[in-house]
């Protein structure tokens, strides 16, 4: 998933956040999984519109916040 992310395309970056989806599904306990996540949705604000942002942001620090509930040295 993360790989997806470094080419910073829309279309990529989409592939990486349904990957990411999975990997939280299937490893729900995996704090690195959920900072990743996290990480992931940071590139997609640059093509998301206006409307959309703030749902985005939620995202990114929803997944944050769990991936240091479940592991607070997770950075």
């Amino acid at each position: 998933g993360l790989s997806a992310m470094l080419e910073n395309t829309p279309e990529r970056t989409a592939d990486d956040l349904a990957y990411l989806r999975r990997a939280v599904a299937a490893a729900p306990n995996s704090a690195p999984v959920w900072g990743s996540l996290a990480i992931s949705y940071v590139p997609t604000l640059g093509w998301t519109t206006s409307p959309q942002r703030a749902t985005v942001a939620d995202r990114a620090r929803d997944a944050a916040a769990h991936a240091q509930a479940i592991d607070p040295r997770e950075s």
